[in-house]
């Protein structure tokens, strides 16, 4: 099973500069709830990295996009637009 993490911020060198920033100068008012939940200003999160890794040693597959890189690549798949942040899983069939 596989579970897609897509944030509400994009790839692009000065949206990440921005991000960057942003965190530092204040996390409390982050526009993306995954990326609070996720990542502190310079590393990721004690207990969000722990619960990751455990989600991995059960064998789900994580993937992690930013909202442009999700919107090329599943758009056409969904087909329709998407509040972000989000979080999609992939269920057996």
């Amino acid at each position: 099973m596989g579970i897609l993490f897509s944030y509400n911020a994009n790839s692009d060198t000065g949206s990440k500069l921005f991000d960057f920033a942003h965190k530092i100068i204040s996390l409390s008012i982050n526009d993306c709830a995954l990326c609070s939940l996720t990542f502190g200003s310079f590393i990721e999160n004690k207990q969000w990295k722990a619960f990751r890794e455990s989600l991995l040693a059960k064998g789900y597959k994580l993937q992690f996009l930013h909202e442009d890189e999700f919107q090329k690549s599943y758009k056409s798949k969904f087909g329709h637009a998407f509040t972000y942040p989000i979080i999609v899983a992939e269920t057996p069939t």
